[in-house]
């Protein structure tokens, strides 16, 4: 009965929980949009990160790799989603992203 009781718990937070923060594990990716149409985006990792890579709406972006932060624009409206794997000193590999909104004023 427990177990039946703590798994509805469980499957309602996960039904409430906005796709992004089930993507982005912990907050380890911080992203924001504005400033006429452009995003910026940076690891929040406690750790030290080495082997960064990103990807765009699922394609690599060979030109972020080896970053722990990147910018770019984007255009109105449009919504995408960014990522990236890295590795920390510990040799554990993280993966992390988040879908968003490109907007005019920052948020």
């Amino acid at each position: 009965m427990l177990a039946c009781i703590a798994l509805a718990a469980v499957s309602a937070l996960a039904v409430a929980s906005p796709a992004s923060a089930r993507l982005n594990p912990a907050g380890l990716l911080d992203c924001e949009s504005g400033g006429n149409y452009h995003y910026t985006c940076h690891i929040e990792d406690f750790a030290p990160q080495t082997n960064e890579v990103w990807k765009y709406n699922g394609s690599h972006v060979p030109a972020f790799d080896g970053h722990s932060s990147v910018y770019g624009a984007c255009a109105a409206g449009l919504r995408f989603s960014i990522g990236v794997t890295y590795r920390r000193a510990n040799g554990t590999t993280i993966t992390t992203g988040m879908t968003m909104n490109c907007l005019r004023d920052w948020q």
